[in-house]
């Protein structure tokens, strides 16, 4: 297995080689089976457009900084452990995907990324949220589906042009009633929590379309629900 993985890894570093690196802008590695990747990757100074889903990456390699214009990356379905403050540096970034990973925590260089549109985390050992994660404020997307969430925190309420929300199979024990304020969210998903009441505020959710409670340890809702999406 080893020596299959160092082929697929040459592989890829001879034909990027080849590459003319001033005109490549969009590039898909996916389902590889990448360990490593090669150096001349990070020589690609122009892409836009990078896909690495689905290979056996467990680190981003701080050249990740190299490639500045990057505008859409993805590393979800690998086995990487930890994210580089160097992923900071990417800051024209606008779709980043990490899901299906083994994340146990974001750097707080994340919040360097405030062109970021779309950010999906989901299926990762993920207990909280750097306060910088408020600094995201152009997201719209966001996905933080099968982690170990207890909270938000308060710079969530920063994101004011969220528009869908996954927070569904967490461990959140009450409701983030700080997505409440500001955000136009239209998709709200918080199944499979254990969040035991509404707050009053969730009237204030005047764009909600969907709201999933399925799974929780409700026992009663407040008349305030009547004005969601009103």
């Amino acid at each position: 297995m080893a020596d299959v993985d160092k082929l697929i890894s040459t592989f890829s570093a001879l034909n990027i080689a080849k590459f003319d690196k001033d005109k490549l802008m969009s590039l898909d590695l996916s389902d590889q089976g990448i360990i490593t990747l090669p150096k001349e990757l990070f020589s690609l100074s122009n892409l836009l457009i990078l896909n690495l889903k689905g290979n056996r990456l467990n680190s981003i390699p701080k050249n990740i900084e190299k490639l500045s214009n990057l505008e859409f990356l993805d590393l979800s379905n690998n086995e990487i452990v930890d994210v580089p403050d160097k992923l900071g540096k990417l800051s024209k970034l606008k779709t980043l995907r990490l899901h299906n990973n083994n994340i146990i925590g974001l750097p707080d260089a994340i919040g360097n990324l405030k062109d970021l549109l779309e950010i999906t985390i989901y299926q990762n050992p993920i207990q909280e949220l750097p306060h910088q994660f408020g600094n995201l404020t152009q997201l719209k997307n966001l996905n933080l589906e099968n982690c170990e969430l207890t909270s938000l925190p308060e710079s969530i309420e920063n994101l004011t042009n969220l528009e869908t929300v996954n927070l569904a199979k967490n461990k959140l024990v009450v409701f983030p009633e700080i997505l409440a304020f500001g955000a136009p969210i239209r998709k709200l998903e918080l199944q499979e929590n254990m969040i035991k009441q509404i707050p009053k505020t969730v009237s204030r959710m005047s764009k909600l379309q969907y709201l999933n409670l399925n799974y929780n340890h409700l026992s009663d809702l407040p008349l305030e629900i009547s004005k969601l999406g009103s």
